[in-house]
């Protein structure tokens, strides 16, 4: 399911396109990403700075939320992001690896609790399953 390609004007693209980060053999994913649309806040760990935004793709290892922010993380900031998957609220700490001030952030999942990967195994199983060809 392409939206548009990396030359196409409207700026959007399909989550599995590679970038040129991507294109970089130094800069490998750890699992497949998904284009998703879920509310998101993520709080920077011990200062009061929280921000809002929505997830535009996910995996079992991280996540990338739009969000209109002013404000640019330094590289491996470490956060706290807050979304619901199957109705049910998860936390989960990350770090940033991307940050564009008023365009979104990426970000490295790590520490996963068990219920936590738990919860994203199986939403990302339900996603798969709907992305096989029919």
């Amino acid at each position: 399911m392409s939206e548009a390609g990396p030359g196409d004007e409207s700026g959007l693209r399909d989550a599995s396109e590679p970038t040129d980060l991507q294109a970089d053999r130094s800069y490998r994913r750890e699992h497949r990403r998904f284009s998703v649309d879920r509310k998101a806040e993520f709080q920077v760990v011990r200062t009061a700075a929280l921000f809002r935004g929505r997830i535009v793709d996910l995996s079992l290892s991280g996540c990338y939320i739009q969000t209109i922010a002013a404000t640019c993380l330094p590289l491996d900031s470490a956060v706290e992001i807050s979304f619901v998957l199957n109705a049910k609220a998860i936390r989960i700490s990350a770090l940033s690896k991307r940050s564009k001030s008023r365009i979104g952030m990426g970000f490295c999942f790590v520490d996963l609790s068990e219920d936590a990967r738990a919860t994203l195994e199986q939403y990302i199983k339900g996603l798969a399953a709907a992305d096989r060809p029919k």
